[in-house]
């Protein structure tokens, strides 16, 4: 029951998340830590270290196509053969 004699402001945080900002929360957030942690890390794994290594391959123009150029199309939605 809230202390009519408690000199603490009435905060917006408390109409949200029903307790101060600055209050020790009361929940074991341990696990939910752990989780983000490990997203954190697949996401630098897979986001900037694999950006870090530098592709020859589409740094250069290999030029223009020309008519009589073989070339070769690729169809996703086509079955693969045999």
């Amino acid at each position: 029951m809230p202390d009519p004699n408690d000199p603490s402001p009435l905060t917006p945080a408390q109409f949200l998340i029903g307790r101060s900002l600055v209050a020790a929360p009361n929940e074991d957030l341990s696990d939910l830590i752990k989780r983000l942690s490990q997203h954190f890390w697949k996401r630098w794994q897979r986001d900037y270290i694999a950006e870090l290594q530098q592709r020859q391959k589409w740094r250069f123009n290999k030029g223009q196509l020309v008519e009589r150029m073989m070339v070769l199309i690729r169809n996703d939605q086509a079955l693969p053969t045999n």
